[in-house]
């Protein structure tokens, strides 16, 4: 089973203000890691724009790809062509033209609202964990969490 995310568009379903703003994007990137840990499918995370270091993620089933100069719908539908079995395949997008592409080409559509309901399931509610080392990733979530508090 395989995830491919449009994370601008889902962003933008869930916080439409926060779009192109890094904590947007640290914070999908933390949950998608949480996700991903417990569901044990490859996730891939699309965005538009230029790469940014600090939002790579050290996983094998995690892979984050920036789209520089093209879209990142484009890179997803070349994503799509290069998969032989797309049937385990789930796009997240409300992307219209990429909701119709992924359809065609045999993949299942999850809506961005509705895949963010799923993943909020896959989190333990109160237990206990032990004390890790934090990524880059969770780092720059829990700086950007306090310097909002300061302001």
């Amino acid at each position: 089973m395989a995830y491919f995310i449009d994370g601008n568009n889902l962003i933008g379903a869930l916080k439409k203000e926060k779009v192109g703003k890094p904590e947007a994007r640290y914070w999908l990137v933390y949950y998608i890691k949480e996700f991903q840990k417990k569901r044990r499918s490859k996730v891939v995370l699309f965005f538009d724009g230029p790469v940014d270091y600090d939002l790579m993620v050290e996983s094998k089933n995690i892979e984050i790809i920036f789209s520089v100069e093209r879209e990142a719908d484009f890179l997803i539908k070349e994503r799509i062509n290069k998969l032989k079995y797309r049937k385990d395949l789930f796009v997240v997008t409300a992307d219209n033209d990429l909701i119709y592409y992924a359809r065609r080409k045999g993949a299942k559509i999850i809506p961005p609202r509705r895949f963010f309901k799923y993943v909020l399931k896959y989190f333990d509610k109160g237990e206990e964990k032990p004390a890790k080392k934090l990524t880059k990733v969770e780092i720059k979530i829990w700086e950007d969490i306090f310097r909002k508090r300061q302001k």
